[in-house]
């Protein structure tokens, strides 16, 4: 809609166990760019090495699962930082944003995972910005990110990636 889209974040994904060397990644991010971070695992004690590096940056935590989500709202008081919570169930998703916004946490939701298809993305942000707005549930009112592509292994697939980034962001994902 006219809109001049550019990079605003830089995700810095753990895919490794290893906390030491998801720290000097985030260190190494964090010196080359100034843009805010997004420091994703699903391995709290991995991100807090990471955190330990940026804590001042406030970085986004992505993301907190029904099992590690006491820690990450334990993460998010410790370095004031918001945190991403992640289900593939929406009722979950809704009991999670519950708890952690009555501890004091300042959250994001993720409904979207690898597994989740383009067609049950949509039909998911759909329902819930419809919940919140019809229904009143006001802990699906948070933003919501969306993480749902693989890195490309091809210019075509890149491409691909960035129409089905603008076309989730058409449907509610922030």
């Amino acid at each position: 809609a006219g809109q001049t889209l550019g990079i605003d974040a830089v995700a810095v994904l753990g895919t490794s166990k290893s906390p030491d060397r998801f720290r000097n990644v985030v260190k190494t991010v964090s010196e080359g760019s100034s843009l805010p971070l997004i420091l994703c695992s699903l391995n709290p004690e991995v991100l807090q090495a990471g955190l330990e590096e940026v804590k001042e940056d406030r970085p986004i935590l992505h993301s907190a699962t029904a099992e590690t989500l006491e820690r990450f709202v334990e993460l998010s008081k410790e370095f004031k930082c918001p945190i991403c919570l992640t289900s593939e169930d929406l009722a979950e998703l809704r009991a999670m944003a519950r708890k952690a916004m009555n501890e004091g946490a300042i959250i994001l939701l993720a409904p979207i995972t690898p597994a989740t298809s383009l067609h049950g993305a949509f039909l998911k942000l759909v329902a819930i910005r419809r919940a919140a707005i019809e229904h009143k549930y006001r802990e699906l009112g948070n933003p919501i990110i969306a993480f749902p592509i693989p890195e490309p292994r091809s210019e075509e697939e890149g491409w691909r990636n960035s129409v089905v980034a603008s076309m989730l962001m058409m449907r509610y994902a922030d």
